[in-house]
């Protein structure tokens, strides 16, 4: 166990039981640190403004109040010492595929077993981006699928094409 970690920790999740289990994973790895609880946007922002060092956001984006995902991606880019670990319960597959692009965002299903919290935890500390086995799976299951149902054929291409020009079903046709 380390005790002097040059890492921060703001924990944004609204149940109780969550905050205590993951400052217990926290603590059993790294000892007495800085670990601050947010309940809202205001509050994250607040505490993010004060951090001067590499801080590290665990986050059910699902029960806190962001309007959007947009809106979490733009926070982060306004504090670049920050790396999150988005940790649901469920998370929709649009919202994982458009995380995917965030190189600073991590994400963490909470069914997930104490070695990949672990896991998580120490990766993302060490400034890495932790991708749990699940969404793994998920985002490589469906792309699979997606890739080979979503295709147009020729005959199709060349009908967007002509709607795109303004011509008329029966001009098509």
């Amino acid at each position: 166990m380390s005790t002097d970690i040059a890492t921060d920790f703001i924990i944004a999740d609204n149940q109780s039981i969550t905050r205590t289990g993951i400052r217990v994973f926290i603590e059993n790895l790294y000892g007495q640190c800085p670990i601050i609880n947010v309940e809202d946007k205001k509050q994250l922002i607040s505490a993010l403004e004060k951090q001067s060092r590499h801080t590290v956001v665990i986050i059910d984006y699902t029960l806190f109040d962001f309007e959007s995902i947009d809106r979490m991606i733009l926070i982060g880019k306004r504090f670049p010492n920050v790396s999150w670990l988005m940790f649901s319960a469920e998370l929709q597959e649009p919202l994982l595929r458009l995380v995917g692009y965030e190189q600073n965002i991590g994400i963490l299903f909470k069914e997930s077993n104490a070695e990949e919290i672990t896991a998580a935890l120490r990766i993302t500390v060490a400034g890495g981006r932790f991708i749990c086995h699940q969404v793994s799976e998920l985002l490589l299951t469906h792309s699979t699928k997606d890739d080979t149902t979503s295709r147009l054929t020729p005959t199709e291409i060349e009908i967007l094409k002509l709607i795109a020009k303004g011509k008329s079903a029966k001009e098509i046709a």
